[in-house]
């Protein structure tokens, strides 16, 4: 004659169950974090591509980052489609309907150097550094970063990370800037370098002052250097 399960067999399948649950739900969620990671990744190499071939249809001039004419429509005639300019980790919420007392939207996951906008050579935001060919370490200077969540702006301010001295794009209360998102993908966010290639990045990594300049020279590479 076959019988049921008892209550406490019941009980210990379930609990069973519910163990694996815990232990493989964590696994789950990195995974889905490593792909869209390495998803990020790809759209950050594409537009490294696309800056790379405007480089050499515009006499290595740099776009603009700045004003009315954004980067992306600069860039329109070198990507695939407009996707690859979302990140898919990337939490805004203001990708359709702007946030409250806001009139923009968020355009793209991704922000430019503004030290390097064109028109800036002569003021303290931006370097003197109108066309790619004036800096020494293309391959260590990074153009390309994931801006922070919901910003609308199309441009990272390193040239004007000052703290204690000043909070301007600066968090105090976490000592990091508040226009790019370091940490992203866990503890690293992925950016686009001049000469075209991409890699995930940590912050500690490429983040430096000098300050034997005046203002501070700040990045993550010294375009004055040979």
């Amino acid at each position: 004659m076959a019988r049921g399960f008892t209550l406490i067999e019941l009980l210990v399948v379930i609990a069973i169950i519910a163990i694996l649950a815990a232990i493989l739900f964590p696994v789950f969620a990195r995974a889905r974090e490593a792909a869209r990671q390495t998803s990020c990744l790809s759209n950050v190499r594409q537009l490294g591509m696309g800056f790379t071939m405007y480089f050499q249809d515009n006499d290595e001039m740099f776009p603009n980052v700045k004003g009315n004419s954004p980067w992306t429509l600069s860039l329109q005639a070198y990507i695939r489609n407009q996707k690859m300019l979302r990140c898919p980790s990337d939490p805004s919420t203001n990708w359709d309907q702007p946030l409250t007392g806001q009139t923009s939207l968020r355009a793209t996951s991704y922000t430019l150097n503004g030290y390097l906008a064109p028109g800036n050579s002569t003021d303290a935001q931006g370097g003197n550094f109108p066309f790619i060919g004036s800096i020494n370490k293309p391959a260590s200077t990074i153009f390309l970063a994931e801006s922070n969540a919901n910003r609308t702006g199309s441009y990272f301010h390193a040239h004007v990370w000052n703290p204690p001295a000043s909070a301007s794009h600066w968090l105090l209360d976490r000592d990091l800037p508040d226009d790019i998102e370091p940490n992203r993908h866990g503890d690293r966010f992925n950016a686009a370098y001049l000469d075209g290639h991409a890699k995930s990045v940590k912050w500690s990594q490429v983040w430096w002052r000098d300050q034997n300049f005046a203002p501070p020279l700040k990045g993550n590479f010294d375009p004055r250097q040979p």
